[in-house]
């Protein structure tokens, strides 16, 4: 049976005999052991298929990262992978040989462009189309038959770091990244490049919504930071977070939704097309990031630990309340919430779930009350 979790964990803890009790906006990540571990990550517009790249072997999955899959026929040395909408069509970067593509899902590739130094790829929602980019060029390479053959487009002589790529869904607009020179956008499948009226920097990452209408950027250099665009990047913001090495962004198909992976700091969510973020604190020092394309299934790598880490976010789960009359915590959601069961965790960084026991109805609503405990203790709803 899949698990479904509520994303609304609720954290009760008492600190110099202080009651707390606050809601916490972090979703809940379930790690992977990959060993080799890994550099990139892309998913599937539904989110279930999955590959990872970076270290030996390839690894995919079929079932939203419950389990994965080594694929040890797959080329070593791959560092960048994106993926088609329904999953079967991949291509990926290596920077010492070249581009592969695949189109089983990952189970066997193609040596496509033996050019070193590629540093990124995008591909369009059908797998047709495709653009790549690298270290010490001034060029950025594109592709139309699915990899089969690929056209040098230059760039205004940018000899710089191609450090990400983008692409819409229909394969017409790109944008793409440079470290050091700033962004670049193309919006006839990559024949002509525009700088765009962004400062410069060592800018990391970018990713795109379906329509290629609503963009994200990660900036490296000091400040760091990240910034959105609305109109297909003519003008953009710079959004209030964190600073952090922004690796890897990733966009629901709406723009609404965002990840990023600040490297060696920890994952950040945006529901609001990135106005706003919310620390994901799962441990980890990721360097990729892939959403679903309708932002409920995050994937996120690390590539020291050696892990992969998944998260689902259950839109038809009951909420979860909280509410403290002295030194007594009741907790409720909507009665019946037929086939969910209350669990219960001393430690998000540990599986030790239990079902929570006790649990009453009062016709409108499931709770259960307890006393107020002495350290951390965290609910969730699973289906």
């Amino acid at each position: 049976m899949k698990t479904k979790i509520q994303t609304l964990f609720i954290a009760l803890a008492i600190y110099a005999g202080i009651n707390h009790a606050a809601a916490q906006g972090s979703l809940l990540w379930t790690a992977h052991d990959i060993p080799g571990g890994c550099s990139s990550v892309a998913s599937s517009a539904d989110g279930t298929k999955l590959v990872a790249v970076g270290g030996s072997p390839v690894y995919t999955s079929t079932d939203s990262g419950i389990t994965w899959t080594p694929q040890n026929d797959a080329p070593s040395g791959l560092g960048y992978v994106a993926s088609s909408a329904d999953g079967t069509k991949l291509v990926a970067a290596s920077f010492y040989q070249g581009i592969y593509t695949s189109t089983d899902s990952g189970a066997t590739w193609t040596l496509r462009n033996g050019t070193r130094y590629f540093q990124c790829v995008a591909s369009s929602a059908d797998g047709t189309k495709l653009v790549a980019g690298g270290l010490f060029s001034d060029m950025l390479y594109t592709s139309s038959d699915s990899g089969a053959t690929w056209t040098p487009r230059s760039t205004s002589n940018i000899s710089d770091q191609w450090m990400s790529v983008a692409s819409s869904a229909d394969g017409t607009k790109l944008v793409a990244a440079a470290n050091g020179s700033g962004i670049y956008t193309s919006t006839d499948s990559g024949v002509i490049w525009k700088s765009q009226n962004i400062v410069s920097g060592q800018w990391s990452s970018v990713a795109s919504s379906e329509n290629g209408t609503k963009l994200v950027a990660g900036n490296c250099g000091n400040p760091s930071f990240i910034s959105t665009s609305t109109n297909s990047g003519v003008t953009w913001t710079a959004q209030n977070t964190v600073s952090g090495y922004w690796g890897s962004v990733a966009s629901s198909a709406d723009g609404t939704k965002l990840i990023a992976a600040a490297q060696g700091d920890q994952i950040y969510t945006s529901s609001d097309s990135g106005a706003t973020w919310t620390p994901q604190n799962i441990g980890g020092q990721c360097v990729s990031v892939a959403s679903s394309s309708d932002g409920t299934k995050f994937v996120a790598v690390d590539d020291r630990a050696g892990q992969i880490y998944t998260s689902v976010i259950s839109n038809g789960a009951p909420t979860l309340t909280i509410a403290q009359v002295s030194n007594s915590l009741t907790i409720s959601w909507p009665y019946p919430s037929t086939g969910w069961t209350l669990q219960q965790n001393s430690d998000l960084t540990t599986t030790n779930w239990s079902t929570s026991g006790g649990v009453s109805n009062d016709g409108t609503n499931n709770f259960i009350t307890i006393i107020l405990p002495t350290g951390n203790l965290f609910f969730r709803l699973k289906n």
